[in-house]
């Protein structure tokens, strides 16, 4: 493999079933599909050769932080953190069933301020800031209090603090 090309396989384990994405858009890494191609040896000894050969290349390529191995429990996390933000379509991130996309997140603020158009700008637990986007009046929130943001019906987000009424928001950058 070249020093050159970065590969990054993403195996998300569960259920018993393994998932592999490779950066380039590619179904399975190169590294992975060696590793893979080992089981079809019929002769134990070639078969287990070809595992130890494989096996050494990827931990190699693991070490040098060319591949990284993820679960899904990280994968789900990770949706979580970029949730909001319009990103290119990248396997990585739209993977997975619809169960295992993320469509709404819950969470604390820590901070309100204004937008200053009116509109109100929420500091989360998690870091995330939303901006208001709409002219909607509601209630100052208050930090500590819980807030839900899911995906609008039609585009966009909408962001619900407690038993408020709901109001849109759009992801800013941090």
């Amino acid at each position: 493999m070249h020093k050159s090309l970065a590969v990054l396989a993403i195996i998300t384990v569960g259920c018993g079933s393994a998932a592999v994405v490779a950066a380039d858009g590619g179904t399975t890494a190169p590294l992975v599909r060696s590793v893979l191609a080992c089981r079809g040896l019929a002769d134990s000894a070639a078969r287990l050769a070809c595992f130890d050969n494989a096996v050494s290349d990827l931990d190699g390529a693991i070490g040098r932080d060319e591949v990284v191995v993820v679960d899904k429990a990280t994968m789900r996390e990770a949706r979580r953190g970029i949730f909001g933000f319009s990103l290119p379509r990248i396997r990585l991130f739209q993977g997975g069933d619809a169960a295992e996309q993320i469509e709404s997140i819950d969470a604390t603020i820590t901070g309100v301020g204004s937008n200053g158009e009116g509109g109100l700008l929420l500091t989360l637990d998690t870091g995330a800031r939303w901006q208001q986007v709409d002219t909607e009046y509601i209630n100052r929130p208050k930090p500590g209090q819980k807030v839900t943001i899911r995906k609008a019906t039609i585009s966009g987000y909408m962001a619900k603090v407690e038993n408020g009424r709901g109001f849109r928001v759009r992801r800013l950058a941090q």
